[in-house]
């Protein structure tokens, strides 16, 4: 995220405490991504978990995504530099 943040993109966090941050979705003008995948692997003591994603261009699906994109993002605080 950080890098991200370097390269110029507005990155903003969910507070974990709030369980906000496990949402994984993407929403653009006309289609919309949601799935489960993070940027580390689970094992061990936690198992094989796969990831999955579902892409739509389905309007109501989109608007929804985008409502929940939208309620996120106001929820979320800015990346802070340690």
């Amino acid at each position: 995220l950080r890098r991200l943040a370097a390269a110029g993109v507005t990155v903003r966090v969910g507070v974990r405490a709030r369980g906000d941050a496990a949402e994984k979705l993407a929403v653009g003008p006309a289609a919309g991504w949601v799935g489960s995948a993070n940027a580390t692997y689970a094992r061990g003591r936690f198992g094989v978990q796969p990831d999955w994603g579902l892409r739509t261009g389905e309007p109501q699906v989109v608007d929804g995504l985008r409502r929940a994109f939208e309620r996120g993002w106001q929820a979320a605080r800015p990346l802070r530099e340690r």
